[in-house]
C-alpha cells in the first residue's frame, strides 16, 4: 500500500509505512565515529519496522567551505554546488555504515526526490544529501 506525499513542489508515491528523517551534518562531524555508529544502529533497527528516507545536511563543514568560497569570490552557483557535495559526502558516510551493518540500504545516492521515491519501494532505507 502506498500514499502520495509532497516534497517541495513535487508529489510522489511512497510506501505507507515510510518516514522521512533529517539528520544534521554537524552531528556527524562533531559526534565522530561513535555517534555515526550509534545513529546507524538505531536507523537499522527502526528500518525493520518502517521504511526510512534519511536526508543528511552539510552542517558546519558545508558552511565553512561555502564561507571560504565566498571570501575568494566564487559564484553563488559554485557555493551551492560545494554545499550539495558536502551533504552528499555526509550522506555517503551514513549510507556506507548502514551497509556495513547489513541494513537493506539503497547502494546509490539519489540525485532527486523522484529517484528516492522509486528506491524506497525496493529498499528499507534510502539516504541522500539535502
Amino acid at each position: 500500500m502506498s500514499t502520495t506525499v509532497k516534497f517541495g513542489e513535487r508529489y510522489c508515491s511512497v510506501p505507507t509505512m515510510c518516514k522521512v528523517l533529517s539528520l544534521g551534518g554537524s552531528l556527524i562531524s562533531e559526534g565522530g565515529a561513535d555517534y555515526v555508529l550509534k545513529v546507524a544502529n538505531v536507523l537499522a533497527k527502526v528500518s525493520k519496522h518502517i521504511r526510512l528516507v534519511v536526508v543528511v545536511s552539510g552542517g558546519g563543514v558545508a558552511r565553512e567551505y561555502i564561507s571560504i568560497a565566498k571570501e575568494v569570490g566564487m559564484s553563488s552557483d559554485y557555493m551551492d554546488h560545494i554545499g550539495i557535495e558536502v551533504t552528499r559526502l555526509n550522506a555517503r558516510i551514513i549510507r556506507d555504515v548502514l551497509a556495513k551493518l547489513g541494513a537493506d540500504v539503497y547502494p546509490g545516492m539519489p540525485r532527486c526526490v523522484s529517484e528516492a521515491c522509486e528506491e524506497i519501494k525496493k529498499h528499507r532505507i534510502v539516504v541522500m544529501g539535502g
